[in-house]
């Protein structure tokens, strides 16, 4: 392991060194329009996610080779997305689903149990099973992207996931993680994105954030497929932020009358940091007021994911934390979005 350890740190150093000296993977915050309210003057290189990729094919003993295929793909799309070969958001959005519903014809994905009886009922119907599937990790995969926009928050979530993942798995009996050991490796690799990201030296990118949400997508139904003893309102309650997030924006573009494809800049993230930039009691952050909001929006989801990860088994604990995370989520938003907003 200790050798890994060391060629992880070799392999994202010789990534950095090369695209930092070529020029090849600079990113460009004027293409993506939720990002470009960033302010910096650094010039991020955008290998998060081949730096990841690389990672899941070298490292992986679980993954097979068609659903490294289905990975490579969406780090492809992501990656078209970041240099503009696909501007528009329904055409990756259309071939995003095609390679969700490829690797999950591939592994044969179910979500089996909602742990109400209607649900299961309609869940048994194969067809509505295949589409409700393919439905989450979309809305897992556009969310996270939606999050992306401030550095360290996308990564720093997907590590408080795992860093749970291991947690319930080592203390409560009965639950098993595969490939463990790579998800060890996984989350060391994110630890040393995390803190160049949060530093403003690289970024994800479409590219990366894509690519992370898709596997852990895929991961965590598989996890739930085999450990059915889970609530999978545990498996909500630990993506409930990327996921709303997304399905708000949805609800918020409906409600004013805007294309649901259309990018803002009115996530509760970039209000948060918009409040911090013009805020005097953050007067002592405002020189780095991206990262700050970024720990703050973490920190706000540590205690919902310490509890949930306390009571894996509990769908009603999971299912109150949910509630009291979105109420909290709409509290904040309202309250911000009456005084604050990025153009």
């Amino acid at each position: 392991m200790n050798l890994e350890l060391i060629l992880i740190i070799f392999i994202f150093y010789a990534y950095f060194l090369f695209f930092k000296k070529f020029s090849l993977l600079n990113e460009n915050s004027n293409i993506s329009h939720h990002k470009s309210f960033i302010k910096n003057k650094k010039k991020p290189i955008l290998i998060g996610g081949i730096f990841i990729i690389t990672i899941i094919i070298l490292f992986s003993n679980f993954i097979f080779f068609p659903v490294k295929l289905s990975l490579l793909l969406i780090f492809l799309l992501g990656l078209s997305s970041d240099k503009n070969i696909f501007p528009n958001p329904k055409i990756r959005l259309i071939v995003q689903l095609l390679i969700i519903m490829y690797v999950i014809s591939f592994y044969d994905l179910k979500i089996l149990d909602l742990r109400i009886e209607f649900a299961n009922d309609i869940l048994s119907n194969s067809l509505f099973n295949y589409l409700f599937t393919i439905f989450c990790i979309a809305i897992l995969i556009n969310g996270s992207n939606f999050i992306d926009g401030l550095n360290g928050l996308l990564i720093g979530y997907i590590i408080l996931v795992l860093v749970s993942l291991l947690f319930v798995t080592a203390n409560f009996s009965g639950l098993s993680l595969i490939d463990k050991e790579f998800i060890i490796i996984l989350l060391f690799s994110l630890l040393i994105l995390f803190f160049m990201n949060l530093r403003g030296f690289v970024f994800l990118g479409d590219s990366g954030s894509y690519l992370l949400s898709f596997y852990l997508g895929i991961y965590l139904i598989i996890f739930f497929m085999n450990n059915q003893f889970v609530s999978p309102y545990y498996i909500a309650a630990i993506l409930w932020y990327p996921s709303f997030e997304n399905f708000f924006s949805f609800l918020r573009r409906i409600n004013s009358k805007k294309s649901v494809s259309s990018a803002d800049n009115r996530h509760l993230h970039q209000l948060l940091y918009a409040y911090i930039l013009n805020s005097k009691r953050f007067n002592s952050y405002s020189k780095y007021p991206n990262s700050y909001c970024a720990v703050l929006i973490l920190v706000f989801n540590i205690p919902g994911i310490f509890f949930s990860s306390m009571i894996p088994f509990n769908t009603g604990g999971q299912i109150l934390i949910i509630l009291i995370n979105v109420s909290l989520y709409l509290f904040f938003y309202f309250l911000l979005s009456k005084k604050f907003t990025l153009k």
